[in-house]
């Protein structure tokens, strides 16, 4: 994770990958900032917030992404500044007076080089401002996220509150507050007068109540009476004679009729079948 060079594509598109797959893991989020802030890439700053939203201590991300570079960084330069010293004591071979104030001149050097002080500066201003830095971009991170939460929770409900409650017409208005009215009146008069309301409900259903159809009878003519004097055997039978009894109210001759045509006369079966179904409804309704 600290050499960039070792981070391959690969390994990159698969930490985005977990990372996209868990957004609430603090684990995947705050590898993928790291990688990217290793790469540099443009997209760092969109992770790190997205990785600060969700990790419960920032202190570990601070100390993650910063803080271990910046640690190595101060052990280089430490190690850079002490190398010269060990090599001039090393190489020096001369009396106890000479090494104390050779040492002296280096130590005096080392102190009045401004390369090394303004590193050692430097170091410690980068140590101080890029944690006060990242708390305050973490927080008006956050807070923006709050906001625009919030105004995308009443942009949704506004619209809602007033199509449903808001009449556009004036006559809607009216019958809203008429069928309000007629609401709150229909349980008190149903309390109030409990008799009143179980008489109307007798009285309608005496008017509503289905009486038997009386169903007249056409008259037969004397042709027909004397076309059915004729016919006396069951082979001589035509729908004519059905529907001559079926006027009369012989609504089992009708039937017997249909069935005997329906078993000579098969391409005309489902009608046959209608019309036996339509007499048997008229002879049970009789009964």
């Amino acid at each position: 994770m600290n050499d960039p060079a070792a981070i391959t594509q690969e390994a990159r598109v698969m930490i985005k990958e977990y990372r996209d797959k868990y957004p609430y893991s603090p684990l995947f989020a705050a590898l993928y900032a790291k990688v990217l802030h290793n790469v540099k890439d443009l997209q760092y700053d969109e992770a790190l917030r997205d990785a600060a939203i969700v990790m419960p201590d920032r202190s570990v991300l601070y100390q993650l992404i910063y803080k271990e570079p910046l640690q190595e960084k101060i052990g280089v330069v430490q190690a850079s500044t002490m190398e010269p010293e060990s090599i001039e004591v090393e190489r020096d071979e001369t009396p106890k007076k000479e090494d104390s104030a050779e040492v002296v001149e280096i130590d005096t050097e080392t102190k009045d080089n401004p390369e090394e002080l303004e590193r050692d500066i430097l170091i410690e201003a980068i140590n101080t401002s890029i944690q006060l830095d990242v708390d305050q971009l973490l927080e008006e991170e956050v807070s923006d996220k709050i906001e625009d939460w919030k105004e995308e929770a009443n942009t949704e409900v506004k619209p809602e509150v007033t199509q449903d409650k808001v009449p556009t017409k004036f006559s809607d208005w009216l019958f809203a507050m008429k069928d309000a009215a007629e609401a709150t009146e229909l349980p008190k008069t149903e309390k109030a007068n409990p008799l009143h309301s179980s008489s109307e409900l007798i009285d309608r259903f005496i008017r509503t109540k289905p009486r038997k159809i009386d169903i007249t009878r056409e008259p037969v003519t004397p042709q027909e009476m004397g076309k059915m004097s004729l016919v006396e055997d069951d082979a001589f039978v035509t729908e004519t004679l059905a529907e001559i009894y079926a006027k009369q109210g012989k609504y089992e001759k009708a039937i017997k009729i249909y069935e005997q045509l329906s078993l000579n006369n098969p391409e005309k079966k489902v009608f046959f079948a209608s019309r036996i179904r339509f007499l048997r409804e008229k002879l049970a309704y009789d009964k």
